[in-house]
Order: C-alpha cells, then structure tokens, then sequence
C-alpha cells in the first residue's frame, strides 16, 4: 500500500472529511525553513480553530489533550510543480459539517483570502453569528502584515484517496514527513 493509502485511511479513521491548503502568499527568494517560518504561524492558526471553533477555552489551550485537537495531518511543500519557492501545506482536517462555516470563518479572519469566497463562512461575535467575508488581509490575521505574506486557504470536502497523492506529490517524504496537530502546537 502506498503512503497516500495510508495517509488517506488514517485521515478517514480520524473523521477527516475536509481537505485544507494554506500558503503564506509569499515567494522567497532564498532558502525557506518551514519550522522558523511556517510552523509559528501555523500554532497561533490552529489555537484560534481550537478555541473558536471546537470551544476550547484560551486558558486551557496550551493544556489542551491530543483527544481535544482538531485532527489535521499535512504535508509542507516549499515550491510548486514548476519548482518555484512557494510555501504551502496540505492536508486533512476533520470537522464536524455543520461547522464548515465557522471554521471558514475562522480561516478568513485569522488566515487570509478565500479561494472560495462566495462560500458560508462566519465567525461569533459577541454571542452572534456574523458573516465572515473574505479579504485580501485578514481581519485579525495571525500572520503580521507588516512581514509581506498575503496568507490564502482552500477548504473543500474530499472523499478519494487522490487527495493524498496530490498532497506527497513534491514532498519526497513518506509519513514522517506529516506535519500533526499535536506537533504543530507543541
């Protein structure tokens, strides 16, 4: 079995319905180390996911349980098929469906532009739902906009197995090379 298979089972075994890409918008032009300068932004993305869309309290996230995360497993790419610098993740996250809208929400006020912007998306705002639009700058970006990226995401239902195939495509890694909730938030 190749390691999209399994990437693909374990996703679906964990609930992961969803696909979710990210880039930071931004084309290095030198060497890029996603640790230093991915995986920071990427903590401060999914502790806002944990507290406003799973309702994790602030005070309890840097103790949250693995069983507490959201579930997300994904792939860093540093360039695209033409071999140029691009920074971008890819992966599974799982959701329950009827909170695709506020986690759509939450990536487009934490994260940045929408590649579906026409797409439901709203976020809590003094105890009410409220249309969370998609701009080029989000609204109270994780990502600081005085560092140059213009951060965007893709959130889509996926059910094939082509998902992960797409995802290991230009990694060269097998699943060691997964990038895991619990790794990105400690």
């Amino acid at each position: 079995m190749s390691y999209a298979n399994h990437l693909h089972d374990w996703a679906e075994t964990n609930g992961a319905r969803h696909a979710l890409t990210l880039t930071l918008g931004l084309w290095p032009s030198r060497a890029f180390d996603p640790e230093a300068s991915f995986r920071p932004h990427l903590k401060k993305l999914f502790r806002a996911i944990a507290h406003e869309v799973f309702d994790i309290p602030k005070r309890h996230l840097p103790n949250m349980d693995i069983r507490e995360m959201p579930w997300f497993a994904g792939v860093v790419e540093q360039a695209t098929r033409s071999g140029a610098l691009y920074p971008h993740i890819h992966g599974y996250i799982a959701i329950p469906d009827r909170l695709e809208p506020l986690l759509r929400g939450v990536l487009r006020n934490r994260w940045g532009q929408d590649a579906s912007p026409s797409l439901p998306a709203h976020r809590i705002e003094e105890w009410q739902l409220v249309n969370a639009p998609s701009e080029a700058i989000a609204p109270r970006a994780v990502i600081p906009p005085r560092l140059g990226f213009r951060p965007t995401f893709e959130l889509r239902e996926t059910v094939s197995a082509g998902w992960a195939d797409y995802s290991l495509k230009r990694s060269g890694a097998d699943l060691r090379g997964v990038w895991t909730t619990p790794e990105i938030l400690h």
